[in-house]
């Protein structure tokens, strides 16, 4: 197999590639880690693609039965009509003012964004029908509600880049939710817990009930409470998840395996207390935190610590909802620690350029840097 022409999605449902993932058998361990050794080019779509593998199981999924391609060929299609590709053909015809001419290395970085895009577009097709049908197991067994109530007993709140989203539950639980982030909730709790499951990142102020606890599903783990505000962290793409307590007592262990009901695997958190559970150990390790550096999202609060210019970036598209394009080279060999509360991006962009020796331009979505 040659692997060396694989994209992301090759990769994701590459039977040898998921044996690795997940069942991480000696052999298979062994060639993949002599594999990356010989192609560290491709180090950065084979981490994508474990990470992706880690919080689904594709193997207990038929994809053939949606019609992946033929949904896939609907998404590439509206691709052409989003505001990047729009973008690109204006910069092209040099017809928006204050564009100018740009030179090939803004078309060039316009092309390469716009195939990531499609790429992902693709993968989160397959993703979200994937999380679709382990949430719906969840609810199933865990509401005891028959399947043709789910839809009408459930609701779905969600953020995309650049938003964030605050509400009540109904049972009077604030709830603030940051970008690319989504909260499955009941549209009112039954029975004796109540039960919510969240991807992505969001801080709740939980109203205090003794009798009924109030459990957060993010990933492979669960958080348990009565009454206390917390941060939950379980973003698909990244490593670990978090559950710092701002205020009251935690209870964070893993949903499912035979050991999840150990105590070795279940952590109890106070004020100042976060739980961190690695993806691929399993393990879940108490730690202090520093307020600002995990809460201090909900309050406006952006904040960096020894961040490179790509982590810098790619915070402030999440943020912001905006597309950065990089005209010529910008020093990546300095990092950023500080923080910006309640900033504009103009004003957030001076700040930083003075550190990583960048000018920029912001056109709409679109912010140029040079």
């Amino acid at each position: 197999m040659n692997y060396r022409n694989f994209n992301l999605i090759d990769f994701i449902f590459d039977p040898h590639f998921q044996e690795w993932v997940i069942d991480r058998t000696e052999e298979a361990a062994s060639f993949w880690e002599e594999w990356l050794k010989n192609n560290p080019q491709k180090r950065k779509v084979v981490e994508q693609a474990r990470a992706v593998i880690q919080n689904v199981d594709f193997r207990s999924i038929d994809v053939s039965e949606f019609d992946r391609e033929r949904v896939l060929d609907h998404i590439n299609a509206a691709i052409q009509t989003e505001e990047l590709t729009e973008d690109l053909q204006v910069a092209r015809s040099s017809q928006k003012p204050g564009y100018g001419n740009l030179d090939e290395t803004i078309l060039y970085d316009f092309e390469k964004r716009r195939n990531r895009i499609r790429i992902w577009y693709r993968v989160a097709v397959i993703v979200i029908v994937a999380i679709a049908l382990g949430v719906f197991a969840f609810l199933y067994n865990n509401f005891d509600l028959p399947p043709d109530r789910l839809a009408d007993e459930f609701i779905e709140k969600s953020c995309g880049a650049g938003e964030k989203l605050t509400f009540k539950l109904a049972d009077g639980t604030k709830v603030k939710l940051n970008s690319n982030s989504k909260l499955i909730v009941p549209r009112v709790f039954a029975g004796a817990q109540r039960k919510v499951v969240l991807t992505g990142e969001a801080f709740f102020d939980v109203t205090a009930d003794r009798s009924r606890p109030f459990v957060v599903a993010s990933g492979q783990i669960a958080t348990v409470v009565h009454g206390t505000s917390f941060n939950v962290r379980a973003f698909p793409y990244e490593h670990t998840i978090r559950v710092a307590v701002a205020s009251g007592k935690v209870s964070v262990g893993r949903m499912s395996g035979p050991e999840s009901a150990t105590n070795r695997h279940v952590v109890l958190l106070e004020p100042a207390e976060m739980a961190v559970f690695e993806k691929d150990t399993k393990e879940i390790e108490k730690v202090n935190f520093e307020f600002i550096k995990e809460i201090g999202w909900k309050d406006g609060i952006i904040y960096f610590e020894n961040a490179d210019i790509h982590e810098v970036l790619q915070t402030l598209e999440d943020w912001y909802g905006v597309t950065f394009i990089k005209n010529g080279k910008i020093n990546e060999d300095r990092d950023y620690t500080g923080s910006f509360h309640k900033k504009s991006l103009e004003v957030v962009l001076d700040g930083l350029g003075y550190v990583f020796d960048f000018e920029f331009e912001i056109k709409g979505k679109i912010v140029v840097l040079n």
